[in-house]
């Protein structure tokens, strides 16, 4: 994320190959089943300064994989945009990094 955020504010040069490499391992992570990884009692209420998973997660686990899907459908839309040029990658990197930024809100501490 951190390359194509890079690209995305012109703060590193745009390469189509690197962008397009990046978009695809984001893509991959998307396919990943992350729900998986966050089994019960694996909060940062249950394991202080281990996790930054909020207990929110499994009350709202209908809305976590809610997340989970937009991410899924914006690592998509970028996968498909990045390697097509600098504006198509600035227009994907908005509904990528809104969906980062949502599911981070919501359901991880910003501190261990």
């Amino acid at each position: 994320m951190g390359v194509l955020s890079a690209m995305a504010k012109q703060e590193a040069p745009y390469d189509a190959e690197v962008a397009q490499r990046h978009a695809d391992n984001m893509l991959l992570l998307s396919q990943y089943m992350r729900a998986h990884l966050y089994a019960e009692g694996t909060s940062n209420a249950d394991m202080p300064g281990n996790t930054r998973s909020l207990p929110i997660i499994w009350e709202d686990w209908d809305g976590y994989l809610e997340r989970e899907a937009e991410f899924d459908a914006a690592a998509a839309t970028m996968a498909e945009a990045a390697g097509d040029g600098l504006q198509s990658l600035q227009g994907a990197m908005g509904t990528l990094g809104g969906s980062c930024r949502a599911c981070h809100q919501d359901y991880r501490a910003k501190d261990f």
